[in-house]
C-alpha cells in the first residue's frame, strides 16, 4: 500500500513538473517560457504499436527533472528522475523497492487521457549535459493500479534544450 501511495505521489509530481517545464510549443516561435527551444525525438512501441512524439519537453525544480514527449494533450510519456547522483549508462529500475537511493525514477504514460504508472521496468540515461542535452532509453510495464495494463518497449529519447 505504501508503494502505491509513493507511486501516485511521484506521478502527481511528474505531471506538475511537466506543466512547469521548458517545452517545445506548437506556436510559431517554438520557444518555451524560459526562452529555450527544445528539439529532439521520443519514440516507443506502446502495446505493440509505434508511438512517436510531436512535441518535447525538459524541465524541473532543482534536482528533480522531467523529460516528456507528447503526441497531443491526452497522449504523452513522461520520465521523472532526480539527477543529483545520476550515473550515465547505468541501468535503473522503476520498481521503487529496488531503486537507487536519491534517484527515484518514475514513468507516467497518458493515453487517451488515462494515466498509468510504471510498476516495473528499466531506464538508462546514455548522455546527460545538465540543462543542455539528454539522451536515454526505457522499457516498462505500466498500470493504473485498478485493472489497466500497458507495455512500453524500446522507448528512446534525445533532446537538446
Amino acid at each position: 500500500m505504501k508503494t502505491i501511495k509513493k507511486l501516485i505521489l511521484l506521478g502527481i509530481i511528474a505531471l506538475v513538473s511537466a506543466a512547469c517545464s521548458k517545452s517545445e510549443d506548437p506556436e510559431p516561435d517554438n520557444t518555451s517560457s524560459g526562452g529555450s527551444k527544445v528539439t529532439g525525438s521520443m519514440k516507443a512501441t506502446v502495446d505493440g504499436k509505434a508511438w512517436e512524439a510531436k512535441t518535447f519537453g525538459y524541465g524541473g525544480i532543482s534536482a528533480l527533472k522531467t523529460v516528456f514527449g507528447k503526441v497531443e494533450d491526452g497522449n504523452e510519456i513522461s520520465l521523472q528522475f532526480i539527477d543529483t547522483n545520476l550515473e550515465v549508462n547505468k541501468v535503473y529500475q522503476f520498481d521503487l523497492k529496488n531503486s537507487a537511493p536519491h534517484l527515484n525514477g518514475n514513468l507516467v504514460i497518458k493515453i487517451n487521457n488515462q494515466g498509468l504508472f510504471a510498476e516495473s521496468g528499466t531506464f538508462k540515461i546514455t548522455k546527460y549535459v545538465k540543462d543542455k542535452e539528454i539522451q536515454g532509453e526505457m522499457n516498462a510495464e505500466c498500470t493504473d493500479f485498478i485493472n489497466k495494463k500497458m507495455s512500453i518497449q524500446n522507448c528512446t529519447f534525445s533532446m537538446k534544450y
